[in-house]
């Protein structure tokens, strides 16, 4: 679990946080929306920090110009690589009642898991612009771009949607959230990877 980092992000007059994991020793994969900017915005200041390595130094990090379509993912790159071992990437999708280990940093420096459960099939989100598989499990807000583990220990999805009583999706009970499997974006993600 030493590859899942918060991921800061500061601009405009904001601070944001959610989680990310490291896919090589200077890429970090994260929730689109987690480092996204309004139109026109200057860019934001990104800080990621591994907890326990590198004395715990914040380090800066860019995030890349890749065009994931409908699905919230980013790429972001660290001012330089780091010692740690990247997680293990599967673009296999995630099968129905699959369980998996959710990983994040909700609380800025604490880090939960949770085990969520795939539900069924595609959902779309915010007209059609988005798309993630629903989970039945306890997943946190700050924990979008947190890591979803199969049983093997490999990274086959991310976090990026909490579904609660006041959401879009109010005729689906509390408890559900919302993933990115890997297998939806894994030919640009082993693109950049290269």
């Amino acid at each position: 679990m030493d590859s899942v980092t918060p991921v800061i992000w500061t601009g405009n007059m904001r601070i944001s946080h959610g989680s990310g994991v490291l896919v090589a020793p200077n890429l970090l994969l994260t929730a689109g929306h987690v480092v996204s900017t309004p139109s026109g915005a200057p860019e934001p200041e990104i800080a990621v920090q591994f907890f326990g390595h590198n004395t715990g130094e914040a380090i800066k990090a860019t995030r890349l110009d890749i065009d994931f379509g409908v699905y919230d993912a980013a790429l972001i790159r660290l001012e330089h690589d780091v010692d740690i071992d990247p997680a293990g990437i599967s673009c296999n999708m995630p099968r129905v009642l699959q369980p998996l280990v959710v990983v994040g940093h909700p609380l800025q420096g604490r880090w939960i898991h949770n085990i969520v459960t795939v539900t069924g099939g595609e959902w779309d989100w915010n007209d059609g612009t988005q798309r993630f598989l629903p989970v039945a499990g306890v997943m946190t807000y700050g924990g979008s771009g947190g890591p979803l583990f199969d049983a093997a220990g490999r990274v086959v999805a991310i976090a990026i949607l909490v579904i609660t009583s006041n959401s879009r999706f109010a005729s689906v009970p509390t408890g559900y959230a919302g993933i990115l499997p890997l297998a939806y974006i894994c030919d640009k993600l082993m693109g950049e990877l290269k």
